[in-house]
């Protein structure tokens, strides 16, 4: 029986292995221009081991790394100058009783540490131990993990790395996202803002700088398919570009998705709004409503 397995890979040469995926998918018909990666290094390495005593799995993840990248897409540039890293540590607990079906034999998941920092320009950083019991049955799950991101700088990362286009919005994205059973739901809290939420439009309307505050407690039942939104606020912080609070539930969500109880408060000044829809319209994003005057 094997004990431990190491699997690794690196490669110092990013451009060479870009110039080959393209050349394989030089038939494939696309509107969107191709990336090219100019320079990069990528590295990755991950050890499982067995403890026979206990059945579990402990994995270990800790180089995963991508540094030096330089690349674009049409006149876009995307060359940061922080690397990407990334770490877990989780153990699986395994169901000795199914010995030939590896995924149902997982009774537990347990995360001991988590952390991805995307080129310093977006991060995820566990804050309180993950677990997850049963997730091939009746999942229950508890933990919690904290969301960082500079909405400027990652638009122009997917800009280049993707092919999307720019949605011309700026601020520093900061939020917190629970999760705990409750009965047979796992209950997700979240709370968190973006500050300095603005415009970079150079035409037309521009929305003035301010906070966005985001809140929601929403319980997710999956053996009943029922989401149950007990709370969800968004809010400008000058109290009149926009408010937005829902409650109600989803029942049936792979099928009928029957929507019972919604109430749904909206207030909203037309002209404040405009602003911050405008640069999404010009880029066909949503369909323009009718513009202030």
């Amino acid at each position: 029986m094997i004990d431990t397995i190491t699997v690794s890979a690196s490669s110092d040469q990013l451009a060479k292995v870009n110039a080959l995926i393209q050349g394989l998918n030089a038939a494939v018909a696309s509107d969107v221009s191709p990336l090219k990666i100019e320079s990069g290094k990528a590295s990755f390495g991950l050890v499982a081991s067995r403890d026979a005593s206990s059945g579990s799995i402990n994995l270990n993840m800790n180089q995963l790394q991508v540094t030096d990248l330089r690349a674009t897409r049409d006149r876009n540039r995307f060359a940061p100058s922080a690397p990407l890293t990334g770490s877990v540590k989780a153990t699986l607990q395994i169901d000795p009783n199914k010995p030939d079906d590896v995924v149902a034999s997982i009774k537990k998941i347990i995360v001991d540490s988590l952390n991805v920092d995307s080129f310093g320009i977006a991060s995820i950083k566990m804050t309180e131990p993950i677990a997850i019991t049963d997730p091939m049955g009746t999942p229950s799950a508890k933990g919690a993990v904290d969301v960082k991101g500079d909405l400027e700088t990652l638009d122009k990362m997917l800009v280049v790395l993707t092919g999307s286009k720019s949605n011309e919005l700026a601020g520093q994205l900061s939020l917190n996202v629970k999760f705990a059973s409750v009965d047979s739901a796992i209950k997700l809290t979240t709370s968190g803002q973006i500050d300095n939420f603005r415009s970079l439009s150079e035409s037309g309307a521009k929305l003035d700088a301010q906070t966005l505050t985001l809140a929601g407690d929403i319980n997710f039942d999956p053996t009943k398919q029922t989401a149950k939104i007990n709370r969800f606020d968004l809010k400008t912080s000058d109290g009149q570009t926009l408010m937005v609070s829902a409650k109600g539930a989803i029942t049936d969500w792979s099928n009928t998705q029957k929507l019972e109880g919604v109430e749904l408060n909206l207030a909203y000044s037309m002209q404040r709004l405009w602003k911050l829809l405008a640069p999404l319209v010009d880029r066909g994003w949503i369909e323009a409503p009718l513009a202030p005057h």
